[in-house]
């Protein structure tokens, strides 16, 4: 993690003092049903291709995640209100406007108010490989169908995330982590980014950029 300045290796240190993972609930099966379809309706728009174009910004990776490519992809529930879904030198937490309001509010009823609200999609065998996401965001995760290992890393030790689908959990992905998916067909994901950390007076500060 080379090339860290020091605002962001304090917000590194503070979010690892976050708990690793902790379950919020789950989402109503009709809501999980729903997401899986807009997901099949609009899996041509992927936005990946888009985030490339910010890539060299991503400052906290552990290694190159070459993941960004044909195994994986991402599908935007929440855009910038100019309806962009990356936007270069954006704050990420203004990617609030709601490409489906009905989803979002859904979502947003069990984990509070959210900012880049997406699906995420892997396919059969791929990776995405060990890395660390911004420490100021607040990261929500929720299977939404099939298979997963989601691993920690903490120095030495490896911790297994067991996800069931429909599950939402807030990970700490100020950690490094990896995940594969072991099944025969493509995982789906919710992954939402949060305002502020539940039952907690902190928010989630600090801008975040496209990245």
């Amino acid at each position: 993690m080379s090339g860290l300045t020091r605002t962001d290796m304090r917000a590194l240190v503070a979010a690892r003092k976050r708990p690793l993972c902790e379950k919020l609930g789950d989402l109503p099966f009709d809501l999980q049903r729903q997401l899986i379809d807009f997901h099949r309706r609009n899996a041509q728009a992927n936005i990946v291709e888009e985030a490339l174009k910010n890539r060299s910004q991503r400052r906290l990776s552990v290694e190159n995640p070459d993941y960004l490519s044909g195994a994986y992809a991402q599908i935007a529930l929440q855009i910038h209100p100019d309806g962009q879904s990356s936007t270069a030198n954006a704050d990420r937490r203004t990617f609030v406007q709601p490409v489906d309001v009905e989803l979002v509010s859904g979502v947003s009823a069990l984990i509070g108010p959210s900012y880049r609200m997406r699906i995420s999609s892997l396919a059969p065998g791929g990776s995405i490989p060990r890395h660390v996401d911004d420490p100021r965001q607040v990261r929500v995760i929720s299977l939404l169908s099939g298979e997963q290992i989601f691993d920690f890393y903490q120095g030495d030790k490896v911790k297994t995330l067991q996800m069931r689908p429909g599950e939402l959990w807030l990970i700490n992905t100020a950690f490094e982590h990896c995940v594969h998916n072991p099944g025969k067909t493509p995982r789906l994901a919710l992954l939402a980014n949060l305002f502020a950390i539940p039952n907690s007076e902190t928010d989630t500060s600090g801008l975040e950029r496209s990245a």
